[in-house]
C-alpha cells in the first residue's frame, strides 16, 4: 500500500511539474527572473556603449568644425553618390545636386558642420566656404573613405556609422 501511495505522489508531482513546465515552457519562476534581469543589464549595458559613442563622435565633429581651413575632398562613396542622384530626381529643388556639391567640395574642400541639435549628434559635410544659413551637406558615412584622409574624419565615419540611430 505504501508503495502505490509513494507511486500516486510522485505522478501528482511530475503533473504539477509538467503543467508548470506547460505555462512557462523550460523556465521556472526563478529562471524568469534571472532571464529578465540579464536582459535588462543588457539593455543597460548597451545603452552605456551607444552613450559612449555618441559623446566621442561628438567630441571629434566639434574638434573637426573648429577648423580655419577645408578639409581635402576625398570623394562620396558609390553607393551613397547613386542614392544622393535619385534624391535629386526625387526631389527637384529641394536639395543642392549632389554634382554641384562635389563640384563645391573639391573647390573648396569640406567643413563639418552640426545640424540644429548638436547633442543629438546632427552632423554633416557641407563645402567649406558654404554659408552658415546654407543647409546643404551630406552625411559622414557618404563619404569615400581614403587611405590619405585625416585620421579624425576616418573615426568621424566609422563612428557615424557605428551609432545606430535614424538618419
Amino acid at each position: 500500500m505504501d508503495a502505490a501511495k509513494k507511486a500516486l505522489e510522485v505522478k501528482r508531482k511530475r503533473e504539477l511539474e509538467n503543467s508548470q513546465s506547460a505555462e512557462h515552457p523550460g523556465d521556472s519562476a526563478f529562471a524568469m527572473l534571472e532571464n529578465s534581469v540579464r536582459e535588462n543589464e543588457d539593455l543597460a549595458r548597451k545603452k552605456r556603449e551607444r552613450e559612449k559613442i555618441r559623446i566621442e563622435f561628438i567630441a571629434i565633429a566639434r574638434e573637426l568644425s573648429e577648423l580655419q581651413e577645408g578639409l581635402p575632398f576625398c570623394g562620396i562613396d558609390a553607393d551613397s553618390y547613386l542614392k544622393l542622384k535619385a534624391d535629386d530626381e526625387d526631389f527637384p529643388g529641394f536639395v543642392t545636386p549632389i554634382d554641384e556639391l562635389i563640384a563645391r567640395f573639391e573647390k573648396e574642400g569640406m567643413k563639418v558642420v552640426f545640424g540644429t541639435d548638436p547633442l543629438g549628434s546632427n552632423v554633416f559635410i557641407s563645402p567649406f566656404e558654404m554659408a552658415d544659413n546654407e543647409y546643404d551637406g551630406i552625411k559622414p558615412e557618404q563619404l569615400r573613405i581614403d587611405e590619405n584622409m585625416d585620421e579624425r574624419l576616418k573615426k568621424l565615419i566609422f563612428l557615424h556609422k557605428a551609432f545606430p540611430r535614424q538618419n
